[in-house]
């Protein structure tokens, strides 16, 4: 398989206001409502426009998705589906995801601490230590694979953006 680029994001800031709502079923806060299709204006500026946008069922997973889709659309079309694996995925579960879904750019959007897992499997330093620590909500990472990513597991970190260094220009309502 050839190299392919990868956008892993976690979800954007969700909303804790209803204690009778299962953690599924848990919406964006209106930072997050803001933030989402913030996040895709960057996308849509720096050309990273995904072929595939895959996210968690939970609410706010796909909240964020259908944000980030509905920015994109204009732009171009890219279709988005929901994996149920995400939702509580570790890392192996996240690769998994990953693989099954080999178009030339992918973006993932889910939950942690299973991103924050891939992304220290992912992301490594030449001695091996990892590269990545908190993530913060509707952070987006794009990654180069390198080659399938299926026996040992590399890429290279291309960039890594949240929502309060995006530009002002892109933070327009």
């Amino acid at each position: 398989m050839q190299d392919r680029t990868l956008i892993i994001m976690r979800h954007a800031k969700s909303a804790w206001g209803d204690a009778t709502l299962p953690d599924f079923e848990r919406p964006l806060a209106p930072r997050g409502l803001a933030a989402a299709p913030a996040m895709a204006r960057w996308l849509i500026a720096t050309r990273r426009v995904p072929d595939l946008i895959v996210s968690s069922p939970a609410r706010r997973a796909l909240q964020t998705a259908t944000l980030v889709q509905a920015e994109i659309e204009p732009v171009a079309r890219v279709e988005l589906l929901t994996d149920p694996r995400i939702y509580e995925a570790g890392r192996t579960g996240l690769l998994d995801v990953i693989r099954d879904h080999g178009v030339p750019l992918l973006l993932l959007i889910g939950h942690n601490p299973g991103i924050e897992q891939v992304l220290t499997l992912l992301l490594r330093d030449a001695s091996g230590a990892a590269l990545v620590g908190d993530v913060p909500t509707a952070a987006m990472y794009v990654l180069r694979l390198n080659g399938s990513a299926a026996d040992a597991p590399s890429a290279r970190l291309l960039a890594r953006m949240v929502p309060r260094e995006l530009p002002p220009s892109l933070l327009r309502a």
